[in-house]
C-alpha cells in the first residue's frame, strides 16, 4: 500500500472573488441534490464528472497524460481516487513525478472558510480516507501547532456522545471539518497542526492592525471615488458614459 501523507491547507482572504470557484462547486452540488429530489437521475454537472471520468487501474489516463508524461497513473492513485466520496470532493489538479512511481502521496483539501458545508464534506472526505486502505498517516492542520490530543476522545466510552457535541461544535463554528473528523473517526492515525505559532500570530496581529484601519481607508476611498464619477461627467462622452455604467454596474 503506498503511503500517503494528507496535507489539509485551507487559505484564509477576505476577497469576494478569491473563492468563486470553490464557491460555484458548492452551487453545482447543490442544484444536483435538488434536481435529484424532484426528478430523480440527473446529470452531474461538469464539476462533479471529474472522478467518474477517471480511467480503470489498467487503463491510461488523457487527463493526466497532458500534464505529465508519466502515464501509469491509475493504479497508484486508485486507492485515493476511489475513496473520495464523489459529492464531497471534486479533483481540480493531479501532479506526479516524471518518469518515476511516487513514494508517496499529498492530499491538498481547499475549502471556504465560514461555510458550513464545505466543513462537513471535508469530514466526509478525511473520515472515507480513513476507512479505505488510503487512510493517510498523517493529517496536517493549518491554524494549529503540534499533534492535537485525541487521547481523551478515543477512550471516551460513548463514542455517539463524543459524535454528538462534536456535530454541534461544527455547526456552531468552534472546530473546523478537519477537527470533527478527527474527534469522530478514531481510525485517522496522526493529526497534527503545522502552523509556526510565532508566525501565525504575528498574521493575525498584522490583520487586526488593518482592520482598524479599515473605516479611514474606506472613507479616503470613497472620496477619490466621487472625484472619479465628477470627472468622468465632464471627460466621457454618451457613448463611453453608457458603456461606463454597463461595466460599473456588472462589476457591482
Amino acid at each position: 500500500m503506498f503511503r500517503l501523507f494528507l496535507a489539509v491547507c485551507i487559505f484564509i482572504t477576505q476577497g469576494l472573488f478569491a473563492h468563486a470557484a470553490e464557491l460555484s462547486l458548492w452551487s453545482d452540488r447543490r442544484r444536483l441534490v435538488q434536481a435529484r429530489a424532484t426528478t430523480g437521475n440527473v446529470a452531474a454537472p461538469d464539476s462533479l464528472r471529474v472522478l467518474q471520468d477517471l480511467p480503470a487501474a489498467s487503463a491510461r489516463s488523457p487527463l493526466l497524460e497532458r500534464a505529465n508524461p508519466w502515464t501509469e497513473t491509475a493504479g497508484p492513485l486508485a486507492p485515493l481516487l476511489s475513496a473520495l466520496p464523489a459529492g464531497a470532493a471534486t479533483v481540480r489538479r493531479v501532479a506526479l513525478p516524471k518518469g518515476r512511481e511516487p513514494s508517496s502521496l499529498v492530499l491538498l483539501i481547499q475549502d471556504v472558510h465560514q461555510n458550513l458545508e464545505a466543513q462537513k464534506n471535508i469530514s466526509r472526505i478525511l473520515g472515507a480516507l480513513s476507512a479505505a486502505k488510503s487512510n493517510p498517516d498523517v493529517v496536517a492542520l493549518e491554524g494549529s501547532s503540534g499533534p492535537l490530543k485525541l487521547a481523551p476522545f478515543r477512550a471516551f466510552p460513548d463514542q455517539d456522545v463524543i459524535s454528538h457535541v462534536a456535530d454541534k461544535f461544527l455547526e456552531w463554528g468552534r472546530i473546523s471539518g478537519a477537527g470533527h473528523a478527527a474527534a469522530t473517526h478514531p481510525a485517522l492515525r496522526f493529526v497534527t497542526g503545522i502552523d509556526d505559532p510565532a508566525l501565525h500570530h504575528a498574521n493575525v496581529r498584522a490583520y487586526l492592525d488593518t482592520r482598524a484601519r479599515a473605516a479611514g481607508d474606506a472613507e479616503t476611498l470613497s472620496r477619490l471615488q466621487s472625484k472619479i464619477e465628477t470627472e468622468k461627467s465632464r471627460v466621457f462622452n454618451p457613448d463611453l458614459a453608457a458603456f461606463d455604467r454597463v461595466v460599473s454596474a456588472y462589476r457591482q
